[in-house]
């Protein structure tokens, strides 16, 4: 084999630094690109979600509002919610400069309607049975349904696998105050008003044992209410004041 001339080995010199030159362009490149894309994720962790921020602050002003029967997790509002609080709001606003007074009759009306708003508790015992819907799924309803019927025909107890939880509750509802009651913190909002209606509705029946299915927190509750004593909410004469300006209130609401 002949040996390489001078200007052949210039030229293979030639062509191999190029290949290595090449190979360094492609590597920047690369470099480059993921940097880049490093810097765009990075970005978008220091940027705030102004949408989710928005919705945060929305539900709370909806919660302060309305009230706290709303889930506690973040939803889009409708334009029927968004006008509903615009018509809430505007009413509180007008109420506080309203002088008008009630009638000694149509402030005790509104007051009976109205009284467990300013007071009141119910001291509630019930076991209960607990269908999730984390780990039911859509079947935590109608297995509930399944099981108070087994119960109501007779079942003395539940087997072990056809519910997620159960236990015994054994504390107060608060009528005016539900967040700062035992069984808000247990079942969630709007379980005991749930529980403390359907008390009232039955009167000077018996107990209802067992009863539901109740909607609370993560699922369904199925209960034997076992106590329940209801104190009376403080009288008239000493939430004067306050019925007056919730009369007001109403009145501009619902005129």
């Amino acid at each position: 084999m002949e040996p390489l001339k001078p200007f052949q080995i210039k030229s293979i010199h030639k062509i191999f630094m190029l290949g290595i030159l090449i190979l360094l362009g492609l590597a920047y490149l690369l470099e480059q690109k993921r940097a880049l894309t490093a810097d765009k994720d990075y970005t978008k962790q220091l940027i705030p979600d102004t949408s989710k921020i928005s919705n945060e602050i929305s539900v709370d002003l909806e919660k302060k509002i309305l009230g706290d029967d709303i889930e506690e997790e973040p939803v889009d509002l409708s334009p029927s919610t968004n006008n509903a609080m615009m018509i809430k709001l505007s009413a509180m606003i007008k109420a506080s400069g309203d002088k008008t007074t009630p009638s000694d009759e149509e402030l005790s009306l509104f007051y009976r309607e109205n009284k467990r708003s300013y007071g009141g508790k119910v001291t509630l015992k019930f076991p209960f049975y607990f269908f999730s819907s984390i780990q039911l799924g859509g079947q935590a309803l109608e297995k509930s349904r399944a099981a108070l019927a087994s119960l109501n025909s007779g079942l003395s107890t539940l087997k072990s696998d056809s519910f997620s939880e159960s236990g015994v509750f054994d504390g107060e509802y608060g009528w005016s105050d539900e967040r700062d009651s035992e069984i808000y913190k247990t079942f969630g909002s709007g379980f005991g008003k749930k529980i403390a209606i359907i008390i009232e509705d039955r009167e000077q029946e018996a107990l209802p044992c067992w009863e539901g299915p109740i909607s609370g927190r993560l699922g369904y509750y199925i209960i034997c209410l076992e106590e329940a004593k209801i104190s009376d909410p403080p009288p008239l004469d000493q939430v004067r004041e306050e019925v007056i300006n919730d009369w007001r209130l109403s009145n501009i609401s619902n005129p």
